[in-house]
């Protein structure tokens, strides 16, 4: 009996080994499989917002921070921040994500995450310093002699500005009171006895925008033009023409309009700025950018990105509509009244300079020629003699005695020469901007830069370079274009006869300089026999000044090619004028076009009119723009014809469209009645437009009675979130706010 009693135990005993065993197989191999699967981390991207302020001696931090993917059921996660930026500048918004499980162990390393940055970015301080040097004292100014315009952002609380002289330059200072420099932080304009300049000290490597573009272009963005002269580098401000353009652009749109008559292709640049100014680029229309009042200098928001289209001057431009020319008349009778005021002893020198070099304004070449005369009267040089500053007169002095400057003396002579021929014109500043294809570009404050608007009967202000030879190495007002010149193969066309053909050994690009009597060498490789194209290429070209001297290095050159063609026969093809309401649609209908048929059919030809892809014609004269394939046998045999074109006009005017602010009625309780509604009452909007959110809207009843609910601005958008407004003609009409008893 007590055998078999010990022999049950010893079963248990065995059974609760073998089951402590076979439990301790079954949690092992749980967890190897699950070290398997957690070897394939769960993916998590993880995204912090960008942000943007002006410098004000805080750290700017952004703790808003999102993430795509999901965690695992009972994990958590938290975000160590630190991303932060002080100074001016661009940093990473930069996080850390730590996930924890149900007990709060760390459980990270389960996840991949792959982090997403926004930007951190500080703006300069804008910092307008006027004051004279009456009260200059072993080179510093004191502090009654200058005060801070309060159309900046003013000093940091704390900060103090120091402002000194040596040897005729102006420089600026900015500590805290145990005397750190923060003057990098500032972009500083000094107005010192009338003259204005961008101090060199803590700016001179700073960035002042940074630019985009789909092609590489210089462009002149502007800040302000100037009236009259008043001696020495003083420049009287500009007055301002009051009338707008279809009530919407400033008088300084007229040559934009001119060029979108001619069909000019748009180029589109996007702006950043990082020091407060809005600049804007010449001959600009659309784009997603504050579109301008003021014909003489341009502001806007300078907290986002914007963009703007633009064309450029070719010296050619259609004739504006009826409308924009009765516009330009009386605009021009303003600008001839305003912008040929010169002194007696200027026009006098200036009249003997004109004499003496043959310049006459009927000369369709004299803008040109006065610029390239002025680009070579004086040397570029950044230490030229101070003493030039001084000079009551520096147009003459600069052309007649020193012979040597900036560009800033350069457009002082530039602009009175032009008056003296009786040519409007105004100095005006801005930076210049050098756009590098598909990137963004920085500017820096080294090209700043000043230049001269010419104002032309029919067509509006063009923008005059007359800033001559040397290297701008920075500071205010001394930047310098540099020398930037598009070139390819001249278009070669020869009739088919059997015989090989080559390239002719010309190029397009050099015409300017070669009305100076500059000269060119040119290897261009590309030949043909059979009808059809070839691509040809520049393999070497050298440029040569009037004296024979090979100048190729002092010039940008853009090599593109060219093409060769060997054709059958011409056909040419003409669209009609057309006259159109504006309607946002994409013009995906080819237009009417004149052609030969019975010539077509002769070659036993098909045509296929098609138009430009994501054509839109906006408010304004067009080019009847179309494209033009041949097919034979079902075979497009294009390239072995000549395909002229001949394009009409587009006339496009305005839709007219009415907004009615909303009605509103409520019984008096003490709080304010207001409505933002609205409802199209005339009209209607454009194929996928939409009004924007930025509506506003003015009116609010709070005692009993009633008054207007008004829309004091709005907007419209097409899908693309482009600005679209200028291609309506808009009606606000109020409504009613009503508060009873």
């Amino acid at each position: 009996m007590a055998m078999m009693t010990r022999s049950k135990w010893i079963n248990i005993i065995c059974s609760l080994i073998i089951g402590l065993i076979f439990g301790l197989i079954i949690l092992s191999g749980s967890i190897l499989i699950s070290g398997i699967f957690s070897s394939h981390n769960t993916r998590l991207d993880v995204y912090t917002d960008s942000k943007m302020k002006v410098y004000d001696g805080v750290a700017l931090t952004d703790h808003n921070w999102n993430m795509e993917g999901t965690l695992k059921d009972g994990h958590q996660a938290r975000a160590v921040y630190k991303g932060s930026r002080t100074d001016v500048g661009e940093s990473e918004n930069i996080i850390e994500l730590v996930i924890t499980d149900e007990v709060g162990r760390d459980v990270t390393d389960d996840y991949t995450i792959e982090y997403h940055f926004g930007k951190l970015t500080v703006q300069a301080r804008q910092l307008l310093i006027i004051g004279d040097t009456n009260g200059l004292k072993d080179g510093v100014l004191p502090s009654t002699s200058y005060h801070i315009s309060p159309d900046c952002d003013g000093l940091v609380i704390g900060h103090n500005v120091t402002v000194s002289m040596a040897g005729g330059i102006a420089d600026v200072k900015i500590t805290d009171s145990s005397g750190k420099d923060y003057t990098r932080n500032y972009f500083i304009i000094l107005q010192l006895d009338g003259n204005t300049f961008i101090p060199s000290s803590g700016t001179q490597n700073f960035t002042l925008f940074e630019v985009y573009s789909d092609i590489e272009d210089t462009v002149y963005l502007k800040f302000m033009s100037y009236g009259d002269y008043l001696g020495q580098e003083k420049w009287a401000q500009a007055p301002i023409y009051e009338e707008l353009i279809e009530e919407t652009f400033s008088a300084s749109y007229l040559t934009s309009f001119a060029l979108e008559a001619m069909g000019e292709t748009e180029n589109t640049i996007k702006i950043k700025s990082l020091c407060g100014y809005y600049g804007l680029p010449y001959y600009m229309l659309n784009g997603d950018y504050s579109f301008q009042t003021s014909d003489v200098s341009y502001i806007g928001s300078t907290t986002e990105e914007y963009a703007v289209n633009y064309y450029h001057y070719n010296n050619a431009v259609a004739p504006l509509t009826k409308d924009l020319a009765d516009f330009e008349k009386e605009y021009g009778a303003f600008v001839r009244a305003n912008y040929l005021n010169i002194d007696d002893t200027t026009r006098a020198y200036m009249e003997e300079l004109i004499a003496r070099k043959g310049f006459s304004a009927s000369d369709p070449e004299v803008i040109r020629k006065v610029a390239s005369f002025i680009q070579n009267a004086a040397i570029y040089n950044l230490d030229y003699p101070k003493e030039l500053e001084t000079e009551e007169n520096v147009a003459i002095a600069f052309l007649e005695t020193y012979k040597e400057g900036v560009c800033r003396h350069y457009s002082i002579a530039a602009t009175l020469l032009f008056r003296a021929l009786g040519f409007p014109a105004r100095y005006t500043v801005g930076v210049l901007a050098f756009t590098e294809a598909g990137r963004w570009a920085e500017v820096p404050s080294d090209q700043a830069h000043a230049w001269v608007e010419v104002y032309l009967d029919g067509i509006g202000w063009i923008q005059v370079e007359v800033t001559g030879g040397g290297v701008s190495e920075g500071g205010s007002g001394s930047g310098k274009p540099e020398q930037y010149l598009n070139v390819r193969p001249s278009i070669t066309r020869y009739s088919y006869d059997g015989k090989l053909h080559t390239a002719l050994q010309q190029v397009t690009g050099l015409e300017e300089l070669e009305e100076q009597g500059y000269s060119y060498a040119v290897q261009i490789s590309g030949e043909r026999m059979e009808a059809g194209k070839t691509v040809t290429k520049i393999e070497s070209i050298q440029i040569f000044d009037p004296d024979g001297n090979d100048v190729t290095d002092q010039y940008k050159l853009k090599i593109e090619n060219g093409t060769l063609q060997v054709y059958y026969t011409k056909f040419r093809f003409t669209s009609k004028n057309l006259e159109q309401v504006y309607d946002g649609r994409v013009q995906d209908t080819a237009p009417d076009v004149y052609y030969q048929e019975s010539q077509l059919k002769k070659y036993g030809l098909t045509v296929e009119i098609g138009v430009p892809k994501d054509l839109v014609w906006e408010v304004g004269s067009h080019l009847n723009r179309f494209e033009v394939r041949l097919y034979q046998y079902g075979m497009d045999v294009t390239d072995l014809y000549w395909v002229d074109y001949s394009f009409g006009t587009v006339l496009v005017t305005p839709m007219e469209i009415t907004f009615k602010a909303g009605d509103a009625e409520k019984f008096y309780d003490g709080t304010e009645l207001i409505c933002h509604s609205y409802s199209i009452t005339e009209g209607f909007l454009g194929e996928g437009h939409t009004v924007g959110d930025d509506i506003t809207y003015t009116g609010s009843q709070t005692m009993i009675g009633r008054s207007d609910n008004e829309i004091s601005y709005i907007a419209i958008y097409d899908k693309n979130g482009k600005n679209v407004t200028h291609n309506y003609s808009i009606t606000l009409v109020s409504g009613k706010l009503k508060v009873t008893r």
